[in-house]
């Protein structure tokens, strides 16, 4: 019973951040509620067993995207309430696109009743049973998708210089790392393993459809965030922050259900490529920025040359 209480309070607050990033007028306020969303989506993960991309929502996202957005919305001098003027304009036809959007999609998603339930508290069973969720996820990321891995890495380390590139400017007085301290710290100095032990079944099950719900209400308050601000490149990226974490909703529902841990894989390449993209695009912001002095996208062929 307690699972399916946590399941519908972590549905309901990812619900209500997602529809206040949207709709918050202050740009600040818009990514503590994205982190919000982030923690609450980790809770519906982990109700899953995806304990691993759980984790990696939290490290990553709360830990370093949704940072550097704030970090961006604090730096920039950016005139919000201009920003905020075309919000009405647009609002009635986002949550037109958006109500039938969701509507479509949940059709859908209410189809997938007579496909089963999820058993929440119980993690998915890898091969062997008494492999942790992060193990079997290591194991295969190694052998199957070791290539494709190599891939997310290498796009990861592109928009890591890429963004660096963009924003760099030359400064005195700075500090160096000290690689040399770096390299030789040792491995058992830093981290410590530790084998997650088995959780006890219980009888507490939500249906594959509550989870293909909340996705698609959440991706359509992405579409809705898309349209309703035009004029505010911010929060049109924590829109498409919100879509494709409704993407990543869907793959550990449908892992979960399958009990095949390919959905949890793709997941962790989505969130790679997401990580890439927030940091590539807020990069492409300060620059246009500094040329511009604004971050309203109203007329794209200012950005011509």
């Amino acid at each position: 019973m307690i699972q399916v209480i946590a399941f519908y309070l972590f549905a309901a607050m990812v619900l209500a951040s997602g529809f206040c990033t949207i709709t918050s007028r202050n740009p600040v306020h818009s990514v503590l509620w994205l982190i919000m969303a982030f923690f609450n989506a980790a809770g519906l993960m982990l109700l899953c067993g995806a304990e691993f991309i759980a984790m990696l929502l939290v490290i990553v996202y709360v830990g370093a995207v949704a940072v550097l957005f704030l970090f961006v919305v604090m730096m920039l001098d950016v005139d919000f309430a201009t920003m905020r003027a075309g919000f009405v304009r647009y609002a009635a036809i986002g949550l037109a696109f958006a109500v039938a959007l969701s509507l479509e999609i949940i059709a859908y998603a209410v189809g997938a009743v007579k496909v089963g339930n999820l058993q929440l508290d119980q993690r998915i069973a890898p091969t062997p049973d008494a492999m942790p969720n992060i193990q079997a996820i290591g194991h295969l990321l190694y052998s199957r998708y070791l290539f494709v891995f190599e891939g997310a890495g290498l796009v990861l380390l592109v928009a890591m210089i890429g963004a660096i590139v963009l924003t760099h400017r030359a400064r005195g007085g700075v500090k160096g790392q000290k690689i040399s301290r770096q390299v030789s710290r040792r491995p058992q100095d830093a981290t410590r393993n530790h084998a997650a032990a088995g959780r006890p079944g219980g009888g507490a099950v939500i249906g594959l459809t509550h989870y293909l719900v909340v996705a698609a209400i959440l991706f359509a308050m992405g579409v809705m965030g898309l349209i309703a601000n035009r004029k505010n490149l911010i929060i049109m990226l924590m829109a498409i922050e919100l879509i494709l974490l409704a993407v990543n909703l869907n793959l550990v529902a449908f892992s979960a259900y399958l009990h095949d841990l390919v959905g949890q894989v793709f997941a962790m390449f989505v969130l790679t490529v997401a990580a890439g993209e927030a940091a590539i695009g807020l990069a492409i912001l300060v620059i246009y920025f500094r040329g511009r002095g604004t971050i309203s996208v109203d007329d794209p062929s200012r950005m011509k040359g």
